[in-house]
């Protein structure tokens, strides 16, 4: 005669509620011990911050998330990020990291033998059209001969910039104005040799190109 289902359910119900009790409490050693996210310290901007700005104090503040697993190069004191530029727009409150300022991979992805070179916003007239990514002509025209541009640098690529001029932010009480704005451009070693030469007596101007 077949023993039914019920019967052995009666038969072995201790070792069924013992075994229920076991992975009761595994789930909730597991939902304990491995559930609560634990705070970590970051670094946030203060407030909107254009490409291409020096950090200062004025910019950066700590604060804390509460999270697994940080994303890599996540900064997580304030001096990683003082004295850093930013390689593009970063918004109030946003947290910083590597990825965030120029660094050793500001040419990365760009051809053997590539420089970067930085050009004071003021040379070139306009520079508030521009964006770290853009592709542009860079033409001279002389302040002191004859009218007229020349190209001087064909296709080369803004990698990080500042359109909006030295900004004044406040530092342990103190104003502070950031470093004037500059353009930093990737190019090849004989086309930074004709931006320098036109430096002290040329004002530029950057045509965007359709990249």
């Amino acid at each position: 005669m077949k023993t039914s289902l019920f019967a052995y359910v009666i038969k072995f119900r201790r070792a069924i509620s013992a075994i229920c009790a076991g992975l009761a409490l595994l789930i909730i050693t597991s939902a304990l011990t491995g559930q609560h996210p634990e705070n970590q310290v970051i670094v946030v901007a203060t407030h909107d911050i254009s490409p291409g700005t020096h950090l200062v104090s004025g910019d950066l503040a700590a604060s804390t998330i509460s999270t697994h697993a940080p994303w890599h190069g996540l900064f997580t004191s304030m001096h990683q990020a003082m004295g850093r530029t930013t390689s593009h727009a970063i918004s109030s409150g946003q947290p910083l990291s590597s990825s965030d300022v120029v660094g050793n991979q500001l040419l990365g992805g760009l051809s053997s033998g590539t420089v970067a070179v930085e050009i004071s916003a003021s040379q070139i007239s306009n520079a508030s059209t521009l964006q770290a990514g853009s592709h542009i002509d860079l033409y001279s025209t002389s302040t002191t001969t004859q009218p007229g541009a020349t190209l001087i640098a064909h296709d080369v690529i803004v990698v990080a910039q500042n359109g909006a001029g030295g900004s004044t932010t406040s530092s342990n009480g103190l104003a502070v104005t950031s470093p004037a704005s500059a353009l930093i451009v990737a190019v090849s070693p004989s086309q930074a040799r004709n931006i320098a030469a036109r430096m002290n007596n040329s004002q530029l101007v950057a045509v965007l190109l359709n990249s």
